[in-house]
């Protein structure tokens, strides 16, 4: 059997979620990928690949990233009115 996202859109929320746990929670990437695999994204969480591993986690330190880089342009943008 082949791993298997419930929608389109459950790749996108299993980053997400695996972004939200490892900035608020301070988890590493890899148990908050676990987690959120285990939270009903996918059919058959224990049959992801590792490629596909890899492509998450690479995924979620780019969301992290983003989060980090908008984080610091609000905060240096609101002194200057």
């Amino acid at each position: 059997m082949r791993f298997r996202w419930y929608r389109k859109s459950s790749r996108a929320a299993c980053v997400t979620m695996t972004a939200t746990r490892v900035a608020v929670k301070g988890m590493d990437i890899e148990t908050a990928l676990t987690l959120t695999l285990g939270k009903g994204h996918a059919r058959n969480p224990e049959m992801i690949s590792q490629r596909e591993l890899r492509s998450l986690s690479k995924d979620v330190a780019a969301a992290l990233k983003r989060i980090e880089e908008t984080r610091r342009c609000g905060t240096g943008a609101s002194g200057k009115r």
